[in-house]
């Protein structure tokens, strides 16, 4: 038997061949990477403001409540802030008697921004305990027949915490 030659392809050929795969796989990398990126910052646009911190002390006669409210969203954000003793019934039921020691409107926090905001409660808290809203109020305003506080209330509520309120 003689010997037999098989050919290969050539050097250069094999070559471009090597060239054209890793060059599609790293498309398909890339491609796979940016989708995932994009969908992880479409989520974050999407998340509303949050409280990062708060903390109530005496000053005088007043409760002062300090917030620190973050936006992680890509766009700014208006949020009402309510203040609630719970003593009548708590707030996020919408059909509840709502008694708010304080409400704040239209406060804004830029996109990104991590902002301190600071509300004086002239009004003595009932309980031991006060709750603070953050979220957006939907402007229908109360009628005669309803309790007039409801006005004052936040509807859509994006985040909440309870603090004890320190002895004087």
């Amino acid at each position: 038997m003689g010997k037999r030659f098989h050919r290969g392809i050539s050097p250069v050929i094999a070559v471009l061949l090597l060239i054209i795969i890793a060059v599609a796989a790293g498309l398909l990398i890339y491609i796979w990477i940016s989708g995932y990126m994009s969908s992880q910052t479409s989520s974050l646009a999407t998340q509303p403001p949050k409280i990062a911190g708060a903390s109530a002390r005496w000053v005088g006669d007043n409760l002062l409540v300090e917030l620190m409210v973050h936006n992680p969203s890509t766009s700014d954000a208006q949020i009402d802030i309510q203040i609630d003793d719970g003593a009548e019934s708590t707030p996020i039921n919408t059909t509840a008697t709502v008694s708010a020691l304080g409400f704040e409107e239209n406060k804004l926090v830029r996109a990104g921004e991590l902002k301190k905001i600071t509300i004086v409660l002239t009004s003595t808290p009932s309980e031991t305990s006060i709750t603070v809203f953050i979220g957006v109020d939907g402007g229908e305003e109360a009628t005669g027949d309803e309790n007039p506080d409801l006005a004052d209330k936040v509807d859509t509520v994006y985040d909440f915490i309870i603090l004890p309120v320190p002895p004087r």
